[in-house]
This record gives C-alpha cells, sequence and structure tokens, in this order.
C-alpha cells in the first residue's frame, strides 16, 4: 500500500475487513454450524486469578485451528479478556 495516504490505507484495510464478514456470514447462513468440529483443551495453565488456555479445533475438512485465551477471575466468576486465533 506504499504510495497511499494512510486514511486510503484505512479505508482499504477497512473494505477488506468489512468483505471477509459479509463473506463468512453468506457461508454461516448458507451452510449452518459446523457439526462435525472436534475440539479439545491442549494446555490449561492457571496462576492465582489468571488463566492461560489452548483450544484445538479438528473441522470437518481436515484443517486443525488453535485459539488461545486468557481468563481473569473477577467476583469470583472467570471471565474471557483477550483472545488469540
Amino acid at each position: 500500500m506504499s504510495g497511499r495516504s494512510a486514511s486510503s490505507q484505512a479505508r482499504a484495510i477497512g473494505t477488506s475487513a468489512g468483505k471477509a464478514r459479509r463473506t463468512a456470514r453468506y457461508w454461516n447462513d448458507k451452510n449452518g454450524p459446523a457439526k462435525e468440529i472436534q475440539t479439545r483443551f491442549s494446555c490449561i495453565d492457571i496462576v492465582g486469578t489468571c488463566a492461560s488456555v489452548r483450544l484445538d479445533a479438528d473441522i470437518w475438512t481436515g484443517h486443525r485451528f488453535t485459539d488461545f485465551f486468557n481468563l481473569v477471575k473477577f467476583d469470583g466468576q472467570s471471565k474471557i479478556i483477550s483472545k488469540v486465533f
């Protein structure tokens, strides 16, 4: 994106993200939720009121997805504060 203004680059990024969201919504509307997904917590690390969790998901297409979650316990209840995928 070199040679483009910052506002032009931001619009291009926003347009790409918007297109990705529309494509995902279309796919979900057409195909429904994933029914043959296998998930497992492959790592859970707890220190005090903080936890880090790794979730692996194998889907029907043979792909594996990994998500990382960070949680903090507030008022006796754990809340997800961040996710990396």
